[in-house]
């Protein structure tokens, strides 16, 4: 099953993203059920490389993401401001 979905700003832009606001993208619909995630459900998403994430239903209840996870959605942040400024420098 494929989905298109498009990628957001985020409006509620914190002062630590003034220069690059963050991204989101938001996944609802009936088909996340018919794929066995259920509201309630903790997920973990992984950057398998850039530009392409995998989500999967977690056994546990997480308090926070792993240290892992930040970093890792860190490094894709910075290399998705970096590819704007390039964009934007024509580059």
């Amino acid at each position: 099953m494929k989905r298109k979905l498009k990628i957001e700003a985020d409006s509620d832009c914190s002062k630590r993203y003034k220069h690059c606001p963050p991204s989101k993208v938001r996944l609802k619909g009936q088909w996340l059920r018919q794929l066995g995630f259920e509201p309630g459900q903790y997920v973990e998403l992984t950057v398998i490389s850039r530009g392409v994430l995998e989500l999967r239903l977690c056994c546990s209840n997480p308090a926070t993401p792993s240290a892992e996870f930040g970093i890792a959605a860190m490094r894709l942040d910075h290399a998705i401001a970096a590819d704007e400024a390039r964009r934007k420098a024509g580059l």
